[in-house]
Parts: C-alpha cells; structure tokens; sequence
C-alpha cells in the first residue's frame, strides 16, 4: 500500500533534489549565466527549499493523525490527491507574490541565490523557519501522546506503529535541512569560506541520512527492499505434492480408456449382467 506520508516523503525529497541541482548548476557554468538566469535559479531555490519544509510539515501532520487520537478529531484527513495539491501550490504561490513584487532586489549578478539584505529574504525566511518549528512542536506531541486512535485500519495501524521510528529520521532530516539552506544562504551572500565549509558538511550529511534512515526507521520499506532482494539470490521452492495436494477430476469411463491408451495402457471394461 502506497501511504500518504510517502507521498510527502517523496515530494520533499524532489525539492531538495532540484535545488541542489541549480546550486550545482551555479557553481560550475557560473560563466555561462546571466542575469535572467541569475534570477530564475534564485526565485526556483526560494521555491523548492520553502516547498520541501512544507512537506516536511505535512508529513508530520500524517503521523500525528496516526498517533494522536484528539488531533485525528480536531484535522480533518488528508488525502494523497489534496495533499500533493497543497504542497505545491502552497509554495509556488508565496514564491509568485514574492517574485512578482520584488524582482529587481531578488538577487544580484554575483550571487544567484537570496539577497539577505532585501525584502524577498523574508518570505523565504519566515515560512522555513515557520515550517520547520512547527514541525518540531508536532513531533514532541506525538511523543507526549501514548493513544493510538482506535478507528485505524489494519493497515493503518501497522502504518501507525512504524512512525514509531520514522518520526526520528524525520526530525534529523528537518533539522539537516534548515541548517544547509541557512549556511548555503549565508554562505552566497557573503563570500566567506567557513560558511561554505559548513554548508557542505550539512549538504552531505542531508544526503547520507536521506538514503540511509528513510530506509534504516521504515520496518515496511526495510521488509520490501529485503524481500526484493533475497528474489534474487533465494530460488522459489518448487510445487511439490507434499506441499500441494492435486485433487483429480472424476472421469468417466470413455475418458479413462481415452487417458490409458495414450499412457500405453488399456483400461477393462466393467462387466455388465444383461437382464433378460
């Protein structure tokens, strides 16, 4: 079963993707950018840092409904359509306004990322570090809380005991990433190398712990990926009639003699006593 909060997982995952991407781009055809393009890479990193601390938010949201039985009464729930709606739109609206009422104090030619020192700082600003604290708020309460909701599914609630570990992951995750989008912003904006030293070791750091604790803190994922894997290396066991009982048909007598001569056998015909 595909979960909602995969949905969040992988979007959010998306966005860091995409930056990073652009913050490459940056850093080795830094010849071959202009200005308009200087611009739309830093309007697209406003976007896809605010868009992936949003998921975040959301997918902690999906584990306190499955965790939290007054917040499964008091938020309405999320399906996966509304939710990838929502964490899209979300986004790439602030970052249109912002784009639109700020366009010429959004970057500079030098630095293709946010200029901390104008006013479209802010609206990137306030919604990550927004995002990312109440991010944090929603994880301690499903820490607070012991009372799984009883109206969960099966499903769910196998779902619902793997968030268990998964909240952990997601917490470092978060944490890995505001620290990598502040020192990148830092770093771009003032030139100075212990910025760009940090951002790096954040920036992998955000990399090694995306592959490795989505996996390592998600029991069904881990159960799937092993399944998966021992296809390959286990052959199937063959269908034997220990295993499997066949149960025959009952044929009739014209079909048996048909079945006999074709195993090189002949079948005696039942004797018949004629009533006179």
């Amino acid at each position: 079963m595909f979960h909602i909060d995969c949905v969040a997982q992988i979007c959010c995952e998306t966005c860091v993707f995409s930056a990073y991407m652009l913050i490459l781009l940056t850093t080795t055809e830094s010849s071959r950018i202009n200005e308009g393009m200087c611009l739309a890479i830093a309007i697209f990193l406003h976007f896809f840092f605010v868009g992936a601390t949003f998921f975040q938010l959301l997918e902690v949201i999906c584990i306190c409904q499955a965790r939290v039985s007054w917040f499964r009464r008091l938020v309405v729930h999320v399906s996966a359509r509304n939710l990838f709606i929502a964490g899209w739109a979300c986004p790439g609206i602030l970052t249109g306004i912002s784009a639109i009422i700020w366009f010429k104090q959004y970057t500079t030619r030098k630095n293709c990322w946010l200029n901390t020192s104008q006013a479209p700082y802010w609206p990137s600003m306030i919604p990550i570090v927004g995002c990312t604290g109440l991010h944090f708020l929603l994880i301690l309460i499903t820490f607070c809380a012991s009372d799984v909701p009883v109206s969960l599914s099966e499903s769910q609630y196998k779902r619902a005991k793997s968030y268990r570990t998964t909240r952990w992951a997601s917490v470092i995750i978060a944490s890995l990433l505001i620290l990598s989008w502040f020192f990148g912003v830092t770093a771009y904006h003032t030139g100075k190398e212990n910025f760009y030293g940090a951002f790096t070791v954040s920036s992998i750091l955000l990399g090694v712990c995306i592959f490795t604790l989505r996996i390592s803190t998600d029991d069904e994922m881990r159960e799937k990926i092993t399944a998966n894997l021992l296809c390959f290396l286990v052959p199937k066991n063959k269908v034997t009639s220990a295993t499997h009982k066949t149960v025959m048909p009952q044929k009739d007598y014209t079909q048996a003699i048909l079945d006999s001569m074709t195993n090189g056998k002949l079948v005696e015909r039942p004797n018949r006593t004629l009533h006179k």
